[in-house]
């Protein structure tokens, strides 16, 4: 027991609220419907907003939930206080607009209570599109490209560099989230924490089970790579985790993933340039692009922007509305055979 009488949590979720109010009672909802109870949630209104308050004190009463209230510090400052409030054993930060499923908390507590010598771990993530309200087909990880998961697997640095993505709604050892540094590094601090706690060699496993929720939105930096100077800031966490290491694979490693990355963010900028109309520079990037990687899609791309650019911002709704429809055709499948059905609930 704490000393005001709380029963001590054994995982304690963090979840900082910046300008995200209409998403936070879902994620609060999904935590009210873990399968385990001795979990506390730690939300930090960062940017002192009346609706937070007002959104936390809906719930009801509950001595689990506790509610920070600070000036906007940004994604570090947020998580950063919402650990400093935290007790539990283990952490698990949660972006107030996304989700847990409800097995979350349970399924991270017994792999780490049972495996001592795991620091970290991680999972598989649904999808939802914001815009289109519904999950789209393929999990997180493999939108990221990622290799199968596979709990027996200790994920390395190299990896990571390399190409390897981790989702951040991952649960770790208290005080490996504390002698690694924690979140300190802005918007992109999960990765920095990442790099950090791989540099030092610490035991990372991925459960191939989809145990978060991940809201994809128009505007959110996760999901648009070009904006707040996201790139150069990716690309100086990579830098500092390869500095000074006497492993030359991983100089290798980080020179391919940064032309990649420039890539995806060429052609992003290209679409984006697009919609706007700006055909120069959707040229521009497409070409930039081209200069990265030669690929039938960055030669499409150009091709396309350069040859009939209206006629490409005319068909890019239609290309949506067939993924809406692979999106929707997945989940009748997924309730007429019962499975993902808690996380289509959360």
């Amino acid at each position: 027991m704490s000393a005001d009488g709380r029963r001590t949590p054994t995982i304690s979720i963090l979840c900082p609220v910046y300008r995200t109010e209409p998403f936070l009672r879902a994620a609060i909802d999904s935590v009210l419907a873990q399968t385990r109870d001795d979990w506390e949630l730690v939300v930090v209104d960062n940017g002192l907003s009346d609706e937070v308050v007002d959104i936390v004190g809906s719930v009801g009463p509950d001595p689990r939930i506790v509610l920070v209230r600070q000036e906007n510090r940004g994604l570090d400052g947020g998580v950063t206080a919402a650990r400093a409030a935290a007790s539990g054993r283990y952490l698990l930060p949660l972006c107030s607009d996304d989700m847990l499923v409800p097995s979350t908390c349970e399924r991270f507590v017994d792999v780490l209570d049972a495996r001592p010598e795991i620091d970290v771990v991680s999972s598989d993530a649904y999808l939802y599109d914001e815009q289109r309200r519904c999950y789209l087909p393929q999990s997180w990880l493999r939108f990221a490209d990622a290799p199968a998961a596979d709990p027996d697997h200790r994920v390395d640095l190299l990896e990571v560099v390399g190409g390897r993505d981790v989702y951040y709604g991952s649960a770790f050892r208290r005080e490996v989230w504390d002698a690694e540094g924690g979140y300190a590094d802005g918007n992109a601090s999960d990765l920095g924490l990442w790099l950090r706690v791989l540099r030092a060699e610490r035991d990372v496993r991925v459960l191939p089970e989809r145990l978060g929720v991940c809201r994809v939105r128009e505007g959110s930096i996760t999901t648009d790579p070009v904006s707040s100077g996201f790139t150069e800031l990716v690309e100086g966490l990579f830098e500092a985790a390869v500095e000074g290491s006497p492993d030359p694979r991983l100089r290798d490693a980080l020179d391919r993933r940064l032309r990649r990355r420039r890539y995806t963010v060429s052609l992003a900028s290209a679409r984006q340039a697009l919609r706007r109309g700006d055909t120069e520079t959707a040229r521009a990037r497409a070409r930039s692009a081209l200069s990265y990687r030669v690929t039938p899609r960055s030669v499409g791309v150009l091709a396309a922007v350069t040859v009939a650019p209206t006629l490409v911002r005319r068909l890019h709704p239609y290309k949506q509305d067939v993924q809406l429809v692979l999106s929707r055709m997945r989940r009748r499948a997924i309730r007429a055979s019962g499975s993902g059905a808690d996380a289509n609930r959360a």
